[in-house]
């Protein structure tokens, strides 16, 4: 009989600004690159994100900071456009929810 597969469990309570600024520091802080590269799970941890011990890698290999730099940034500009598609979509359920009452004929304004 195989051996079962170690299932993956995570509890995740970080948010979304909170892991921005999570990657933006992996961008631009060799201190926090090398913390993070020494104790993955207490790091993650300390930030939200708690995985079973089995899951944390031994060793961490991160991408440079440039790439994680540039995915930051274009994080920002999907986070600013989506802010700006939820605010009119907001507007139209709202408004678009009620009934649009165009007067016709002579008592017409």
């Amino acid at each position: 009989m195989a051996s079962p597969t170690p299932g993956q469990n995570a509890r995740i309570t970080i948010s979304d600004t909170d892991a921005l600024k999570f990657l933006e520091r992996l961008a631009t802080d060799d201190a926090f690159r090398a913390e993070l590269a020494q104790d993955a799970g207490r790091v993650l941890r300390d930030h939200g994100i708690e995985l079973d011990a089995a899951n944390v890698p031994k060793v961490v290999s991160l991408p440079s900071k440039a790439e994680i730099g540039d995915f930051v940034e274009r994080e920002k500009k999907k986070k600013a456009a989506m802010h700006n598609v939820l605010g009119f979509a907001i507007l139209y359920w709202v408004l678009g929810a009620m009934p649009l009452v165009v007067a016709e004929g002579d008592d017409a304004a």
